[in-house]
């Protein structure tokens, strides 16, 4: 997101106005003596430059106090630098504050799109393989099934090998090996490690379920119902894939969708600290140093 011109921020027209930026406490007002041509000249030379460092991401703190001085008349108000750096330094904090809520506003729209749409697609996916596994009556096949299964019994009774003479003679000859010598032991150094929390309730992100299957559980009592009739090789299926989930690995242990946290992290990588220093990509929850 660009920055706009600092002198808008500031609320700063140097080449508009010919006033000193001073308060007059008697008058309750600005004070309307004249600065000087060559100070605004240099006040806008200073006001562009400050944008260029916005936009940059570095600190404008001594730019500020450089550029207050000759916004002040001679006169009378040299004295309130350091009241009219204050008031400029409180306009900016302000502006990033908003910044930075538009910014995450802008995220969490795009995470709870993204989550919107990845829920219908799975609600589509459910409804296909619904249609493509229809229930059958029980006791259908279930004679042929045996007569596979008895078959299948039979032939793998005498597929079997017996014992090799060759194989006994040759372990029999075979000196024995001391185990201290065959298995050495290695010191190894003790790590930190993370238990990964339950995979269950919502991601702390998006605040959707981590695992479509928590939100309907209506259906998997329905697909148990089905799979009760269904042949046995159909009972036991490969585990669903959590290659969509994340966990953090450094201290708290929490469960993301690894979307989420994609775009988590790399919102991060566009926010500064005041000196201008990126900020260090962190976990959601206990703010500790992002390790995937």
């Amino acid at each position: 997101m660009s920055y706009p011109h600092l002198q808008t921020i500031l609320e700063v027209y140097p080449q508009c106005s010919t006033h000193c930026y001073g308060y007059a406490p008697s008058k309750h007002r600005r004070c309307k003596l004249p600065t000087r041509q060559a100070n605004r000249n240099k006040a806008s030379h200073l006001l562009e430059h400050g944008t260029h460092l916005l936009q940059r991401g570095s600190s404008v703190d001594n730019l500020l106090s450089e550029l207050a001085p000759l916004l002040l008349c001679s006169r009378l108000h040299k004295n309130q630098v350091d009241r009219l750096v204050s008031v400029w330094r409180a306009k900016l904090q302000a502006f990033e504050e908003q910044r930075l809520q538009c910014v995450l506003v802008a995220v969490l729209k795009s995470l709870r799109e993204y989550a919107d749409s990845r829920a219908s697609e799975l609600a589509e996916q459910r409804v296909e393989g619904a249609g493509l596994r229809p229930a059958r009556p029980a006791g259908v096949g279930t004679a042929e099934e045996e007569e596979e299964e008895e078959e299948g019994g039979g032939d793998r009774e005498e597929a079997e090998p017996e014992p090799s003479s060759v194989r006994t003679s040759t372990e029999a000859s075979a000196p024995a090996v001391p185990r201290a010598v065959e298995e050495p032991t290695v010191p190894r150094s003790e790590r930190r490690t993370i238990t990964r929390k339950p995979i269950e309730g919502d991601c702390e992100i998006c605040m959707c379920p981590l695992r479509e299957g928590d939100s309907e559980a209506s259906d998997d009592e329905d697909d148990n119902d089905v799979s009760d009739t269904a042949p046995d090789n159909e009972d036991d299926g490969p585990e669903e894939d959590d290659d969509d989930l994340v966990y953090c690995k450094n201290q708290c242990g929490s469960n993301y969708h690894k979307a989420c946290i994609d775009e988590w992290l790399a919102t991060q990588t566009t926010f500064r600290e005041p000196r201008g220093n990126p900020i260090c990509p962190s976990c959601p929850t206990c703010r500790a140093v992002w390790s995937s």
